[in-house]
């Protein structure tokens, strides 16, 4: 099965909110136990400006937007 294309919001670096970057990547087929959503709308938390300013360090690159409107639509079985 092929990729397909993808946005994705991310920032390397703490800061201001210029460091946040959309990309272009390649989402595989999902693996054994995994599903493939589309997100139709994402929601940024508070939280998640702490992350981007460096208030609360996150693992770098971090990807902000964990809620999530999406609809399911591969999944493999496990």
């Amino acid at each position: 099965m092929s990729t397909t294309p993808a946005k994705i919001v991310r920032f390397y670096n703490p800061g201001a909110p210029d460091v946040l970057k959309m990309e272009d990547i390649e989402v595989g087929p999902p693996k054994a136990g995994e599903v493939q959503v589309e997100h139709k709308a994402i929601g940024l938390n508070y939280i998640e400006v702490y992350w981007r300013t460096g208030v609360y360090p996150q693992p770098l690159p971090c990807c902000p937007g964990s809620e999530a409107l999406a609809l399911c639509g591969l999944w493999e079985k496990a």
